[in-house]
């Protein structure tokens, strides 16, 4: 019980940050399965590592890809990708719930609004910041 009491806080944060975007965005409007939070510029490139992963498992090669004059495999080993792959990971682990690639990336979309408020709390709680007002200024 003690140690529900310590982690519950930590929750609080994340869950305010999608309720408010929910109502902000008016979520119970939006059709998750259509492009509904952008479609262009960097969307367009996460739209297709998305779809790459959903149909062969990872971002580096698709055989899929109908490139004119071009019979071997596409690869993007040459294309430069953030360092980090946290997003690709979760990215893969959305893919293994639904196949919809547009449907994953407004998930990831809305699930980045929980995941700021998350790690900008335990920072603010990290330099002894009153959970309160860890969790109002996360939240906004």
């Amino acid at each position: 019980m003690n140690f529900l009491k310590k982690v519950s806080p930590y929750f609080l944060a994340p869950f305010l940050a999608v309720v408010i975007f929910g109502i902000i965005f008016q979520i119970w409007k939006v059709d998750l399965t259509i492009p509904s939070f952008g479609y262009n510029a960097d969307s367009l490139f996460y739209l297709f590592c998305i779809k790459n992963i959903v149909d062969t498992g990872w971002i580096f090669t698709n055989s899929y890809v109908g490139l004119p004059h071009i019979t071997e495999v596409f690869s993007i080993y040459d294309f430069p990708i953030q360092s980090d792959l946290f997003d690709l990971a979760v990215f893969k682990i959305l893919s293994l719930f639904t196949s919809n690639s547009v449907l994953i990336a407004n998930l990831f979309f809305i699930l980045s609004y929980a995941l700021i408020a998350f790690c900008s709390f335990v920072v603010f709680r990290v330099f002894k910041i009153s959970i309160f007002t860890s969790t109002i200024i996360s939240v906004i």
